[in-house]
């Protein structure tokens, strides 16, 4: 299990770690350290988004997920659900 707070990294074109373990009610800190525009779009529609205005080079955001579960995401312009730049969260009690 991942300590909190999590950090996610937006590389250019991969999230790093590409899954995440955390307890609910951890921060979860996904940050551009890459040269271009990311966002985070969640496969399923639940838990969280990041736009691209959110998400610049060298810009961090801080999203908080309450509910147990898997949460899959991706980066609408470098990839889609099923590939590309995509990564998981699993959310634990």
């Amino acid at each position: 299990m991942t300590p909190a707070p999590a950090t996610i990294s937006a590389d250019d074109d991969v999230f790093v770690p590409k899954l995440v373990k955390v307890r609910a009610d951890t921060d979860i800190t996904f940050t551009n350290n890459g040269h271009r525009l990311h966002d985070v779009i969640p496969v399923d529609g639940g838990g969280f988004r990041i736009n691209t205005d959110e998400l610049r080079p060298r810009a961090s955001k801080t999203v908080r997920i309450t509910k147990p579960g898997t949460y899959r995401y991706f980066c609408s312009i470098h990839g889609t659900a099923n590939s590309g730049m995509r990564g998981t969260i699993v959310v634990v009690r």
